[in-house]
């Protein structure tokens, strides 16, 4: 079989999952291609589509395998819900063309990619049920694959790590908080700026991804950082915090458990099926004081740190290792190959 992960170029969890599912089946002998079209063709897809742009592709292999948002301009057979944003309420804080393109443009691609698709699949079982309430449909859930042995607990020094992404000396001795995230409402980055607001200067919240400047000293942003990067800055880390408003998955979110990193989220959509609370971490109510709470919490205990990242490791690399999602998609490949 010849399959095609067809994605835009748009440097996010959705390229990750793509570019790791690519890597397994191509080590485990599936002819597979992987496919980038520009970002700037989102918000053109039905215009690209008559074009014939996608159709050429698609002619190279016997199925495409894209996310829900592109599968109706390629005609997909298999789609993927990666974020339910249609009809979410975090779309109220965007501007009124963001959320017509959202709630509209965006409703009206999935509408027409569920319709054609022989195979759905979604990243949670939260996205499922939001997909199965939009939609009417009920997905298959197949959680999102992470790569065990890059990240991983490292055997590195602090001061090592230190140096390696060359912070400051001083950083020694602080209490080191990770967020990997935009600086959007749905990932929370305002509420990262409450909390390092009220905690005290013994603290110092790390971050990447971030596209402007917090104006807090106690923020500092590596800015972007390679995925190679990554578990250095994990394993840095006190704590992994990650108070968003609205996740499909949390990606970071299971590197951080791979990493061995004790996780305060939030309790809204997925993100409790990663984190059980009390075991890996600490599971919140979305507002500044229980997170304030939660973190002290757990940096002024660092043998129950290192107790829930030792539990979020064994339970990463038993639920959410990249080999059990290649295995699962790929034995779904071979059921659609077989009901052409």
């Amino acid at each position: 079989m010849r399959v095609l992960l067809f994605e835009l170029n748009s440097k996010s969890g959705t390229s990750v999952f793509n570019q790791i599912l690519f890597s397994y089946l191509r080590e485990n002998m599936v002819d597979a291609g992987l496919t980038r079209f520009p970002l700037w063709h989102e918000p053109v897809l039905d215009a690209m589509k008559m074009c014939g742009v996608y159709a050429r592709e698609k002619r190279k292999y016997d199925f495409v395998h894209t996310s829900s948002n592109l599968g109706n301009c390629m005609n997909a057979e298999v789609i993927t819900f990666h974020l339910m944003n249609a009809g979410e309420p975090h779309l109220d804080d965007l501007s009124v063309l963001k959320r017509w393109y959202w709630d509209s443009y965006m409703r009206r691609q999935e509408k027409k990619a569920v319709r054609h698709a022989r195979v759905i699949t979604a990243v949670s079982k939260y996205t499922a049920g939001k997909v199965k309430e939009v939609y009417g449909v009920s997905p298959e859930v197949i959680y999102n694959g992470i790569d065990t042995e890059k990240f991983n607990p490292l055997s590195l020094s602090r001061e090592d790590l230190i140096e390696k992404l060359k912070l400051p000396p001083e950083y020694y001795d602080k209490k080191i908080i990770f967020f990997a995230g935009n600086a959007t409402k749905r990932k929370g980055f305002d509420i990262v700026c409450a909390v390092m607001n009220a905690l005290d200067d013994s603290y110092v919240c790390i971050t990447c991804g971030l596209r402007i400047s917090s104006g807090n000293k106690k923020i500092v942003s590596l800015g972007s950082v390679g995925y190679d990067t990554m578990p250095y800055v994990y394993n840095l880390s006190d704590v992994y915090f990650h108070p968003a408003r609205a996740e499909g998955f949390g990606l970071t979110v299971a590197e951080a458990m791979a990493c061995g990193k004790p996780v305060v989220c939030g309790n809204r959509t997925s993100l409790p099926e990663l984190i059980i609370h009390g075991k890996g971490g600490l599971v919140c109510d979305v507002n500044p004081g229980d997170f304030i709470s939660a973190i002290q919490v757990l940096t002024g205990d660092p043998v129950r740190c290192k107790e829930m990242g030792g539990f979020n490791r064994r339970y990463c690399s038993e639920k959410f290792d990249y080999k059990i999602m290649g295995k699962n998609y790929t034995e779904l490949y071979a059921s659609v190959c077989n009901g052409m």
